[in-house]
């Protein structure tokens, strides 16, 4: 199971309350109950910043109207490798990826999947006291891409940004470049069908669209999950 995470921030207008809503990232399921995306996608910051916003929410969505609303108390944090795991108390997808216990190789042939951020897809939606029941949601009509790409480089890296303080990580540059919102998406080997890795970030830093794209790979994954 691979789909977006999909945020709401909650605010109120002419002594009504609306919300503004859109894809923030991707995720993907490595067990019945654990999820997983890119830590600055998804946070407890988010949750406990709330702004100028009343409230806010984030869900994990995907195909199927498959819908599964998350909170801090669901997040463990693995800032250093930009990696959130999303545990949940029960099993809610049936569809999961394994991920592979070898250190991926270079020309690796593997496709990645995600979303872009900012689309907002269609939505049904029931407002109770400053938040939402997400009912319903369809992704057919937003972008979600697939990619077919290779391992075009092993790299131990170091980066510190606005989003991401990255110290000697094992990273894979991957063949193709992408969007701001393919970030926790994952990389797929095309032989085993397991996770090599998961996309982090990509260069020019400072535009959404991107020339190449970095994985945080599947050694830096095994060690914490």
């Amino acid at each position: 199971m691979t789909g977006a995470v999909l945020n709401f921030y909650g605010f109120m207008n002419d002594g009504k309350y609306n919300v503004h809503y859109d894809i923030g990232g991707s995720f993907f399921f490595i067990k019945p109950d654990t999820a997983l995306t890119a830590n600055h996608v998804l946070n407890k910051e988010f949750f406990s910043n709330t702004g100028d916003f009343l409230n806010k929410q984030s869900f994990l969505v995907g195909e199927n109207n498959f819908i599964a609303e998350v909170n801090s108390d669901l997040l463990f944090e693995h800032k250093n490798i930009d990696l959130t795991v999303i545990k949940f108390p029960n099993d809610v997808s049936s569809t999961f990826f394994d991920v592979s216990q070898d250190e991926p190789t270079e020309n690796q042939e593997f496709y990645s999947l995600g979303f872009i951020a900012g689309e907002q897809p269609e939505i049904h939606v029931k407002n109770i006291r400053y938040k939402v029941i997400l009912e319903k949601v369809v992704l057919n009509d937003i972008t979600k891409i697939k990619q077919d790409g290779y391992v075009k480089k092993l790299l131990s890296k170091t980066l510190k940004s606005a989003d991401l303080n990255l110290n000697n990580v094992n990273t894979i540059e991957t063949s193709f470049g992408g969007y701001v919102g393919m970030s926790g998406g994952p990389l797929i080997d095309k032989a085993t069908q397991k996770i090599i890795g998961i996309l982090s970030h990509g260069d020019p830093d400072d535009t959404d669209k991107k020339d190449v794209l970095y994985a945080t790979d599947c050694t830096e994954i095994i060690k914490v999950v």
